[in-house]
């Protein structure tokens, strides 16, 4: 029962390639690419640097609705992928993607995370400060139909005494074991500029495009 929830889970928080039990019956997605500057990053040991990925960013809704009867959230989601290109779960062999999803109902606390990085940015810069701590969580970040417990782990990291990073980790509780995706990076540039696709998603400005049909 453990290794079908964590296979459920592991495509949800950046490991994909694995097959959700979790989609409800009346599941279904109108899901559009939009343009952003945000760019997520990972820790390159060759260069010991964060280095930004090519991210491709996407506006989510949905008609589904969850136990409550309420419509699954609006979201935004960043992807990005990750220098290890498999994780091994046994003998299934994953691919490994950096990933970031804000959905409406949790923009409250994106913004109050943020908020915080910015502050600590700030006030580390002034002082010269290198540290690394636990900024807080985002809960029940996803939308799903699974009765597992899903947050963003978020931590502010000084790279040195000039830079400092939002990492973001996507983790889950499975029947008591807490595990953790591949961590998402964003430098103090980027954190901006979610900042700034927040708000867009909190005003409804993401629309969907249906390009395509324009091609015959």
């Amino acid at each position: 029962m453990k290794k079908k929830l964590l296979i459920l889970a592991c495509g949800l928080l950046g490991l994909s390639g694995c097959v959700s039990t979790s989609i409800p019956n009346d599941f279904k997605q109108e899901e559009t690419r939009f343009t952003s500057k945000v760019k997520l990053s990972e820790f390159n040991t060759l260069s010991g640097k964060y280095i930004d990925k090519f991210t491709t960013a996407y506006f989510s809704s949905y008609t589904t609705k969850d136990k409550t009867g309420n419509k699954w959230d609006d979201q935004i989601r960043y992807r990005a992928d990750a220098y290890k290109a498999f994780y091994y779960y046994g003998s299934t062999k994953i691919p490994l993607f950096l990933q970031v999803i804000v959905r409406k109902s949790t923009i409250q606390s994106f913004n109050e995370i943020i908020d915080k990085y910015l502050t600590w940015n700030e006030k580390s810069l002034q002082n010269g400060d290198m540290f690394t701590k636990k900024i807080g969580i985002v809960d029940n970040y996803l939308n799903t139909a699974s009765d597992m417990h899903y947050w963003l782990d978020i931590t502010f990291h000084s790279g040195n005494e000039k830079s400092n990073f939002m990492i973001i980790n996507s983790c889950f509780d499975v029947m008591g074991s807490e595990s953790c995706s591949h961590a998402a990076t964003l430098n103090i540039a980027s954190v901006k500029l979610l900042k700034s696709d927040i708000e867009k998603l909190k005003n409804d400005k993401f629309k969907h495009l249906d390009v395509k049909n324009s091609y015959n």
